[in-house]
């Protein structure tokens, strides 16, 4: 589920008693497992999303919502599903990543491919449950409102108060009912359904930078085309194409968790604006890729962006000066070091380099 908004049980037993129920089971169950719903599957959760295509559907992953909120753990679906109702909004973005049931890993950290489904009146694409998803409006081909069904496949029913299931009574309350037989199986009988292969994604100039936000601070920015000739891509980005850093923010305890306990060295850029940003983002992007690990695993470095209005940081790093430097690099088993030389690659990288071997010998044997 996204959000904390209401979502609606369906059990596999329960006969349709409404259109919505009457595409889960007779349309979207047949497509989503063709060889018949397995054993594992106790029923679908549904729901429908009306948003204006300027609206950011924020990437997550779809869980038991309630009993993330009071296990402090994440239960996900088998599958999770779109079925775009209109042609309009932007696309839904699956990501080549997942999470661990306490939301405290990502794997890969740094997501460099996936699928973008563009909205197509009747498309319906599947997902791994586990698959980390959203929407961003800039990548918007039409304006106007862009309406959605949700559907995941669950093994284990979600936890109300967040997802219900509709009583009988409560179905008859608001006059739900069946849809015309022949209406229905003519607009959306698996019958009708025509597999469609994603094409490759060129990368072709112009591109436009995309910033996706990964909970909880995480940015993720891709170079995505300006234009796309094909509705439904898959992409798979060089590092040249990709950036990914966080932006410091005091009161997110698990990203003070997280910097506290990364193994390795911690870089802080003091910018005054997004265009000081984006400069020292991409200046840093070849120094954080080479010591990376087949470029989905920061190994020994992990860039933040710190506004320099934010006066809170020189508190907990323990830095006394409270004028603000350049850059700082810090490992939590050193002292902060403070960079005040040249904004050029080869003598950050050669900060960087001595900071790190200064405390991990193997740095140098590794690159």
């Amino acid at each position: 589920m996204h959000g904390k908004r209401t979502t609606y049980f369906m059990r596999r037993e329960q006969p349709p008693r409404f259109s919505i129920e009457q595409f889960v089971m007779e349309v979207a169950a047949k497509v989503d497992f063709p060889d018949g719903l397995p054993d594992e599957i106790v029923g679908a959760e549904y729901w429908v999303q009306f948003r204006q295509s300027s609206e950011h559907i924020n990437f997550h992953y779809d869980k038991d919502e309630h009993f993330a909120s009071h296990s402090q753990r994440m239960l996900f679906p088998v599958k999770g599903t779109v079925t775009y109702l209109t042609d309009i909004g932007a696309p839904t973005v699956v990501l080549n990543q997942t999470t661990d049931q306490f939301g405290n890993t990502e794997v890969p950290v740094i997501p460099n491919n996936g699928i973008m489904s563009f909205p197509v009146r009747g498309r319906h694409i599947w997902f791994n449950g586990k698959a980390q998803h959203g929407v961003h409006p800039q990548l918007t081909h039409r304006t106007g409102k862009r309406r959605t069904l949700l559907v995941n496949w669950w093994s284990k029913v979600p936890e109300p108060p967040n997802c219900l299931e509709l009583t009988d009574e409560e179905v008859s309350n608001v006059g739900m009912r069946l849809a015309a037989p022949i209406l229905f199986s003519k607009k959306w009988s698996p019958a009708a359904v025509v597999p469609v292969e994603a094409q490759t994604l060129s990368l072709e100039a112009p591109l436009q930078r995309v910033e996706i936000v990964l909970p909880p601070n995480d940015i993720l920015t891709y170079f995505f085309p300006k234009s796309f000739p094909h509705s439904f891509v898959k992409f798979s980005l060089a590092p040249e194409n990709i950036r990914f850093y966080g932006e410091y923010d005091s009161s997110s305890s698990l990203q003070l968790y997280h910097i506290n306990h990364f193994n390795g060295a911690n870089v802080f850029f003091f910018v005054d604006n997004n265009s000081q940003k984006y400069e020292m983002i991409d200046l840093m992007a070849p120094i954080t890729w080479k010591w990376s690990d087949g470029g989905l695993q920061l190994k020994f470095l992990e860039t933040y962006i710190v506004f320099t209005s934010n006066v809170d940081f020189v508190k907990n790093v323990g830095i006394e000066n409270r004028k603000h430097p350049t850059v700082l690099v810090w490992h939590p088993k050193g002292s902060p070091e403070i960079y005040n030389g040249q904004l050029q690659r080869e003598p950050l990288e050669q900060f960087f380099r001595d900071y790190i071997h200064s405390f991990d010998r193997t740095f140098k044997d590794e690159l």
